[in-house]
């Protein structure tokens, strides 16, 4: 259903036929783009849902579009899922060279119960080895907001800036306070019985912090989400 919505037959079947006819190692892409922002005047009210909209409809699996025979994104001439937002600023192109740099947050604050259980880093380390001189990983430490932001100015200065950033941590959704938050650990010691305590940290903000770092790849991983 989601495909017969996306890439109807009849808008698409000069698309489709092109990507048959092509040969088996050209990159096909499927790009989902979308602009939330509305005209100047728009209600604030219809903004809001104008940006709830693009939210869902970036979060739906086009992975798993499937024609009826095969999903589009299995085999060898598989079809590769794009998200895009329209930018807002020109920006110059971005270039890598190996090794990829690789900063792993992994938050385990545990005084809001959300984590009762012990976890390693190594599930996201693991692959990475195996990578070679191709990729570098660091851990955060401690995960707080205020290292993130040193780390990643030091590493700027150095002319070395990460690339990607692997966050790997629990969310909180409180009613009525905006949207869902990712948690940091606080990192000031105050939880009396001595756990790392969580902060609630929006996307607002840690865009704030992420803005002139160029990065090329935020991954959250976000083992749970909890209502409060």
């Amino acid at each position: 259903a989601l495909k017969d919505h996306a890439m109807p037959d009849d808008a698409c079947a000069e698309v489709l036929a092109a990507w048959a006819a092509l040969d088996p190692s050209v990159s096909r892409r499927f790009t989902i783009f979308i602009d939330s922002q509305l005209v100047r005047g728009s209600a604030p009210g219809k903004q809001k849902e104008a940006y709830r909209a693009a939210m869902l409809l970036m979060a739906q699996p086009w992975e798993l579009l499937h024609d009826g025979r095969v999903y589009l994104f299995q085999g060898a001439e598989s079809i590769r899922a794009r998200r895009q937002l329209p930018p807002r600023r020109p920006r110059d192109l971005l270039t890598v060279k190996p090794a990829i740099r690789i900063l792993l947050v992994s938050a385990e604050a545990e005084d809001k119960g959300l984590f009762p259980e012990a976890r390693s880093a190594a599930m996201a380390v693991d692959p990475i080895d195996t990578a070679g001189e191709y990729a570098e990983i660091a851990l955060l430490s401690p995960p707080t907001l205020p290292a993130l932001q040193e780390e990643l100015d030091q590493a700027r200065r150095a002319e070395i800036p990460y690339h990607v950033i692997h966050l790997d941590g629990h969310g909180v959704y409180k009613r009525g306070a905006g949207p869902t938050a990712i948690c940091f650990e606080a990192g000031d010691g105050s939880d009396p019985a001595g756990r790392r305590g969580a902060w609630d940290l929006h996307a607002e903000r840690l865009a704030e912090t992420l803005e002139t770092h160029r990065l090329h790849l935020f991954f959250s991983r976000s083992l749970a989400i909890r209502r409060q």
